[in-house]
């Protein structure tokens, strides 16, 4: 996994690059120390390209940090 810096960059050159983004949670499922998550970003570029990206998050938490969350992207 990239370090966090490059991780940040990457993020801003992406939102950077769009009008709007609606985060719509699918589901969510938690226990103690542990989530998992579905969701769809609704993304609108500058140029008004509208489209989608399925995505899941799986992260745990120890000592109160999150040490390398997963994530999984689908863009449709």
């Amino acid at each position: 996994m990239p370090p966090i810096d490059a991780r940040v960059e990457h993020i801003a050159t992406f939102l950077a690059a769009l009008d709007s983004l609606r985060f719509e949670v699918v589901r969510r499922f938690d226990k103690p120390g542990e989530v998992l998550q579905q969701h769809i970003l609704h993304l609108v570029a500058k140029d008004g390209t509208e489209s989608q990206v399925h995505a899941s998050v799986y992260f745990r938490f120890e000592d109160g940090l999150i040490p390398e969350p997963e994530e999984y992207l689908y863009e449709v």
